[in-house]
């Protein structure tokens, strides 16, 4: 009989209990892109789930990495 799938919630409360982990290996300065690489999650997301694991951003480095996010989409889609 196949597992049933995990819902939204499920996927993500495992991936924080693995990220709680990984985290306590990361050494990089780039904890946000890793966390969006390694997890396949958006900046919102990255964002939020490693304050609900305990990391504190300011708001001005919340904005600084929203927007940097934002921009580089468009510019691709010009480009393209």
């Amino acid at each position: 009989m196949p597992k049933k799938p995990l819902t939204k919630q499920q996927k993500r409360e495992k991936r924080k209990r693995k990220a709680a982990q990984w985290l306590t290996t990361y050494n990089g300065s780039h904890m946000v892109k890793a966390y969006r690489k390694k997890f396949n999650v958006g900046i919102e997301c990255a964002l939020r789930e490693l304050e609900e694991l305990g990391y504190a951003f300011t708001d001005q480095e919340k904005h600084n990495l929203c927007n940097g996010h934002t921009m580089t989409v468009p510019s691709r889609q010009t480009a393209a």
